[in-house]
């Protein structure tokens, strides 16, 4: 069954390695500056999918290490954000757009917007937010996903040319379509009950379009460097996306220290109620002083 579950890291692997190999013939991949955000999104892609891998495989040991698998899942969810951003900018922004305020903000908010979604992700995972969970987790990464791919909607709704990039950018939000669709509506397996609870359920197939989706999205970012569309220098690239990945990174490792201290002290809690109280008002070890002492009595 994990093996079903995460079976989508090959998939998005072998997507990556079909597509690396064929730009790295004829295009300078890791030297070439202008490449630079392509090679990111490679790197991205196959790190997100890894950690949800990790999240998935891990999360049956036991609480502690499910809500940790899912806050390094989020993690890497939040950096593949930040850099479909920055490759975006570089490569599919629109025309219109260039030179204005939304060029200018366009990195600061999508850096906010996926800081924020980490942020209150992994809150999430602590207990005392009940059903408000879910809307925390979800709310925040369609706030980073509608401004990170913003610049590709506003392509294939305003400046549609089936020449460039802007055909594969449709064919990922058809995609998004069906992933958000699966992943809300908990098809088939609500609609078949019991057929589809272990292999093939809505969430397997959710990572099945997730990986289209990403392969869509290499594929019109490809399609727009060859094609010769207006490319946007982003200054410090390299650095922008280490820092931003080291932040999250920061705010990640916090929340898992502060996660592994209330697992601890909730641990701590019930050892010491099951070690010394036996609920009416006597102590274990006071019942076993009692216990030998009784035996001894016998004995005598």
């Amino acid at each position: 069954m994990k093996l079903l579950t995460s079976g989508h890291i090959l998939v998005l692997w072998l997507f990556s390695w079909v597509i690396m190999c064929s730009t790295s013939s004829s295009l300078n991949l890791y030297s070439d500056v202008t490449l630079r955000p392509l090679l990111f999104m490679f790197l991205s892609s196959c790190l997100y999918s890894t950690t949800s891998v990790l999240a998935h495989t891990f999360n049956s040991m036991n609480e502690l290490s499910q809500h940790v698998g899912f806050m390094i899942d989020y993690y890497g969810i939040c950096v593949y954000a930040f850099v479909t951003a920055i490759s975006n900018l570089s490569y599919a922004f629109p025309d219109s757009w260039r030179s204005t305020r939304v060029e200018q903000s366009f990195i600061a908010a999508s850096f906010l917007s996926t800081l924020l979604a980490i942020s209150l992700a992994c809150k999430s995972r602590f207990p005392k937010f009940g059903l408000a969970c879910k809307l925390m987790r979800l709310l925040p990464f369609v706030l980073s996903y509608v401004i990170s791919m913003s610049p590709l909607l506003y392509r294939v709704t305003m400046e549609y040319d089936a020449k460039d990039g802007t055909v594969h950018y449709y064919r990922h939000f058809i995609d998004a379509v069906f992933t958000f669709g699966f992943y809300s509506s908990h098809f088939p397996e609500l609609a078949f009950p019991g057929y589809f609870n272990v292999y093939f359920h809505s969430h397997q197939i959710f990572h099945v379009f997730v990986a289209l989706g990403t392969y869509f999205k290499l594929r019109g970012l490809m399609a727009d460097y060859e094609s010769g569309h207006t490319f946007i220098e982003i200054p410090n690239c390299t650095l922008l996306v280490s820092l931003a990945a080291l932040t999250k990174a920061l705010v990640t490792l916090y929340y898992i220290w502060k996660m592994h201290s209330v697992k601890k002290g909730k641990q701590s809690s019930l050892d010491h109620h099951h070690g010394y109280c036996n609920g009416n008002g006597n102590t274990h070890d006071s019942m076993a002083y009692n216990g030998v002492k009784k035996m001894n009595i016998k004995r005598l």
